[in-house]
């Protein structure tokens, strides 16, 4: 569907073919998130803890960055940087249960445009577990997975399982995103 919103800015109008993946984003790339006034800069969507929603500065031009073709999303933004991103890891040990191993979370950048804002894009989870504490080689890796919002809605990952582990895995990965991008 084309963008019918006339404050849009026409080279921030998706041409439905351009797309970018995550090795185009550099580590001296920006990432603008909207936020309101008072509140938590960062708010996943509900029920998702993986759909980071974020305007890329490769795509924008910083005077644009509020203009939204969706209502009022926000009255101000922040910035994190895509080296600072890249270089973001968890590890932990999950030592009972299923899944045993170790924990490992990343982020991976996902350019996801939208018809009226092409510089749309998400910080996505990298989740891997590997058997070995220091050696992360396909040999010692059990699993992996890339968390979209399609996985997150319509399977059963890891990630999402009930229980203490994952709970605080999730917690701890949303408190260092809001971390990244606090004014």
């Amino acid at each position: 569907m084309p963008c019918d919103q006339p404050h849009v800015p026409h080279y921030l109008v998706w041409d439905g073919t351009t797309m970018f993946d995550d090795s185009d984003f550099t580590d001296d790339h920006n990432l603008y998130r909207l936020y309101f006034e008072g509140k938590n800069p960062l708010e996943f969507p509900a029920g998702i803890v993986t759909a980071l929603s974020c305007k890329w500065s490769f795509l924008i031009e910083e005077n644009d960055i509020l203009v939204v073709d969706d209502g009022i999303l926000g009255d101000r933004y922040t910035t994190a940087v895509v080296g600072q991103l890249r270089q973001y890891y968890r590890k932990e040990q999950k030592t009972d249960g299923n899944n045993l191993g170790w924990h490992k979370i990343t982020c991976v950048l996902n350019h996801a445009p939208l018809d009226c804002d092409r510089s749309h894009c998400e910080v996505l989870i990298k989740h891997e577990i590997f058997n070995d504490p220091v050696i992360e080689t396909d040999v010692c890796k059990i699993y992996t997975q890339i968390y979209t919002h399609s996985i997150w809605r319509n399977e059963n990952p890891i990630l999402k399982e009930k229980g203490s582990f994952y709970k605080n895995l999730r917690s701890n990965y949303r408190v260092d995103m809001i971390k990244f991008f606090l004014p």
